[in-house]
């Protein structure tokens, strides 16, 4: 490896350290403001994973709910039959 190529290693490394430090950073911010908003998460992927799960009960919820809805706009009520 010559002079030049160490060289580009040598910024590589340092950007993606430095890239890997913002990250931790904002990690850490979010699970602060998660925290102070009475969230107590542990990781920022345990978070997103709790996230997740809610947006897909909800999904389901309206889901059911739609179709109860379309079954009861489908029904037909019977007539009534006089005497």
């Amino acid at each position: 490896m010559n002079r030049s190529e160490r060289a580009i290693a040598a910024i590589l490394d340092t950007e993606l350290r430095l890239r890997q430090e913002a990250i931790e950073a904002a990690d850490d911010r979010a699970l602060q403001r998660l925290r102070d908003a009475g969230l107590h998460f542990r990781t920022v992927g345990e978070a997103v994973t709790y996230q997740r799960r809610q947006r897909d009960a909800a999904r389901a919820t309206a889901a059911l709910i739609d179709a109860r809805n379309e079954i009861s706009a489908n029904r037909t009520i019977p007539e009534r039959k006089t005497a």
